[in-house]
């Protein structure tokens, strides 16, 4: 006697086997089936998309005096000034960057506590005259903002300082806060100019993402991925 498929002996099940809800018809279980599992696969590949985001240049340039291989500032003094709104991450920043510089092969200057670069000013500017007095050829000035996604295109939007807000009430935005619940990541925004001239010798922005609490790790990631390519490019 041949087997009886299960499909056939149980009403109740479609033809994989699977059961079927009561008055679902054999065809519709069968769509809602497939539709359920493409829904799954293309959630999986979301968050494999998600899970897979690395550090990244954004944008980059160079003066055209600045070449290839010239290590224009290799050797020379260089001032190191980190612009953030929150002063704990202003200082990890410069830390990093401090230790970066002197992996180039240049000497880094720190910012002096009393010379801190004040708010709502050029920042460059405002360094110029203690970089010339400690003997500095050029400024590296970086900016650190939080990034957002911009709809799940892959887009980073960064948000001046590290609040948003209207009016009086802001809200403090942490560099470590996961995908979802605010700041997606961090950007840092790098300048280069001459401390005497005030001349734009480089710039670059590279993005990563949110910190997940180890804020001197990405730090350290993101200053490492501007350094090379500045010195890529012939800064250092």
């Amino acid at each position: 006697m041949l087997p009886i498929p299960l499909a056939l002996a149980d009403p109740d099940r479609d033809v994989s086997g699977e059961m079927r809800p009561a008055g679902m018809p054999r065809v519709a279980r069968r769509v809602a089936t497939r539709g359920l599992r493409c829904l799954l696969l293309a959630a999986g590949l979301a968050l494999g998309a998600c899970a897979s985001t690395a550090p990244r240049v954004e944008a980059q340039w160079a003066d055209p005096s600045v070449n290839p291989g010239s290590a224009t500032l290799r050797g020379a003094k260089v001032m190191v000034a980190c612009d953030a709104f929150d002063l704990a991450v202003s200082q990890v920043c410069q830390d990093r960057l401090l230790a970066q510089v002197g992996m180039r092969g240049a000497t880094p200057v720190a910012v002096a506590p009393d010379g801190r670069p004040m708010p709502g000013r050029p920042i460059d500017d405002q360094l110029n005259a203690s970089a010339q007095a400690a003997g500095a050829q050029a400024i590296l000035v970086v900016t650190a903002t939080p990034t957002f996604d911009a709809s799940g295109s892959g887009l980073s939007v960064g948000i001046g300082g590290f609040s948003v807000g209207s009016g009086g009430g802001g809200v403090g935005l942490g560099l470590s806060a996961p995908i979802g619940t605010g700041a997606s990541g961090v950007a840092l925004s790098a300048r280069i100019s001459d401390a005497r001239t005030g001349r734009l010798l480089w710039t670059a922005t590279v993005t990563g993402p949110a910190a997940q609490g180890n804020l001197d790790a990405q730090f350290d990631v993101l200053s490492g991925l501007l350094m090379q390519n500045a010195q890529a490019a012939g800064i250092f």
